[in-house]
This record gives C-alpha cells, structure tokens and sequence, in this order.
C-alpha cells in the first residue's frame, strides 16, 4: 500500500510509501506523476491519497480523481 496524504497524518500510516505532500502545490504537482509511477512500478496493488480540499489545489485533486479511474489491460 503506497499513500499520500493532506496534510501528514498522525499518528503516522505504515505503508510501502508515505508521502507528506509540500506546502507548495507545484512542488506537490511536479513529485506526484513520480510518486504515483514509483508505487506502480512496485507492484503497489492499493494507493491511499486524501484530496487537498483547499482552493488552487484544484488541478491535482483532478490528476488524483483520474488516477483513481477504471483501468483496463491488455
């Protein structure tokens, strides 16, 4: 289970990853393609992240909403 969280939890989460996400949403912006990509390339089969709820974090609660969407394989 990786997991991602706004803000940190607390007590911590144990998880293969725990991601604190930056005060900054570019820096959130620019680390989430690679954090969602480092747990897929683990094998990470269960991904917890909370939804920023706060305004101008519009733009990465819908890459997360997406992220989330149905998949399909070949």
């Amino acid at each position: 289970m990786g997991a991602s969280f706004f803000p940190p939890p607390s007590p911590p989460v144990k998880a293969h990853a725990v991601v604190a996400i930056p005060a900054s949403r570019d820096a959130y912006a620019r680390g989430l393609y690679g954090f969602l990509r480092g747990l897929d390339q683990k094998g990470c089969d269960v991904l917890v992240a909370s939804l920023p709820a706060e305004e101008g974090w519009e733009a990465i609660a819908n890459r997360l909403r997406r992220a989330a969407g149905p998949r399909t394989t070949v």
